[in-house]
């Protein structure tokens, strides 16, 4: 068996199972532990998987990590419905935080349309773009480090600055949300 055909077999095992094992494999294939070991390294610098004590698992693809900007134009009526009821739960003078979000984005779409005199913090540049010129809010702007990706700011900076901020009311989408 080639390299590659053993690698796909490995890739095809973890996608069917979600795991493999150092011996298992190297029972399955007749090589050494050390020959499997080698694969998964090489599989895993390829971003293919994850190595683990003794195996392997597979690696989620993380949707978020697509730029934001590709999502705008998906569900875009289940975007302004929820952008509607959040904006019914925004009161006056108000702090709101919106993340970096497309359902975020409807929001300050319709902020802007609204005369609610609010204080928008936003770690997402179409956010602040759209709300920059827009007198009855008052705008505070997170920095950090510029991820290109998502339209945004986030890292250390930018979570360390949101945390010493209050706002009243928050809107997270689901990229905000870590599990641990």
């Amino acid at each position: 068996m080639f390299l590659e055909e053993r690698h796909n077999a490995i890739l095809e095992r973890i996608e069917s199972s979600g795991k493999v094992k150092v011996k298992e494999l190297a029972d399955f294939f007749k090589v050494t532990e050390d020959c499997i070991r080698k694969d998964l390294g090489t599989l895993e610098r390829q971003g293919k998987l994850k190595r683990t004590y003794g195996g392997a698992v597979g690696v989620r693809e993380n949707l978020h990590m697509h730029e934001v900007s590709k999502h705008r134009d998906r569900d875009v009526d289940a975007k302004r419905k929820i952008a509607g009821a959040a904006l019914k739960l925004i009161r006056e003078r108000d702090m709101v935080f919106l993340d970096i979000s497309t359902s975020n984005l409807a929001i300050a779409e319709l902020l802007v349309k609204s005369s609610k005199d609010v204080t928008i913090v936003t770690n997402m540049i179409d956010i602040l773009a759209l709300l920059a010129r827009k007198p009855n809010v008052k705008l505070i702007f997170t920095g950090g480090n510029l991820n290109k990706s998502h339209d945004g700011f986030w890292g250390n900076i930018t979570l360390d600055f949101i945390a010493k901020l209050k706002p009243d009311i928050a809107f997270v989408g689901a990229v905000g949300v870590d599990v641990k």
